[in-house]
């Protein structure tokens, strides 16, 4: 059965001389599957299109901190005892140099002339969309959260865990995310 027309089908052709079809609609379900195994999805796709250009891909926003979790130059003493729980500097690789803790809770990677990669995510910190080696953070304050920083050992950037310590709140003594943090009815100021 021949597959109608459409713009967003990509064929792909074997050595053996087969074709098999691809849909690359981004919202499409089976987007990047195999159309052979659902040869009917392409004649009843509400998204088909005959004619005109492909829809253009939307990206994912990445989060950003609101003024709660992150004000420029409000101290964060909670964020910076990030940097005591990083092992001393003489046990680090040098692969890369130790981050600056700002006090606003922003962790900035100084740049070497030889770095040409900037440094890997951080667990609850979005990258500063004006510098790439600065890291805001998204974690709301509270004075019960236990950090854990630790060093990679590939590639000398930081990661970070964080335990919940508030005895009357669900994820006690749990590593928790950021966004439960968010949520939570028992956060202590």
């Amino acid at each position: 059965m021949a597959l109608p027309p459409c713009v967003m089908r990509d064929p792909r052709p074997f050595p053996d001389g087969s074709t098999q079809h691809y849909c690359r609609h981004p919202q499409y379900p089976y987007r990047l599957r195999l159309l052979a195994l659902h040869p009917d999805h392409c004649h009843i796709c509400p998204l088909r299109q005959e004619t005109g250009s492909p829809p253009p891909a939307t990206p994912m926003p990445p989060p950003v901190p609101d003024r709660a979790a992150y004000t420029p130059g409000r101290p964060r003493p909670d964020l910076q005892a990030i940097e005591l729980t990083l092992p001393p500097a003489e046990q680090e690789s040098q692969t890369r140099p130790r981050p600056v803790f700002e006090p606003d809770g922003a962790i900035r990677y100084p740049v070497r002339d030889n770095d040409w990669e900037p440094p890997r995510d951080i667990n609850g910190y979005v990258r500063d969309p004006d510098n790439p080696w600065r890291f805001l953070p998204l974690w709301l304050p509270c004075g019960l959260r236990l950090p854990q920083g630790f060093i990679r050992a590939t590639c000398g950037c930081i990661g970070l865990n964080m335990r919940c310590n508030q005895p009357q709140a669900p994820t006690f003594g749990q590593q928790v995310p950021s966004t439960t943090c968010k949520t939570c009815q028992h956060r202590s100021q």
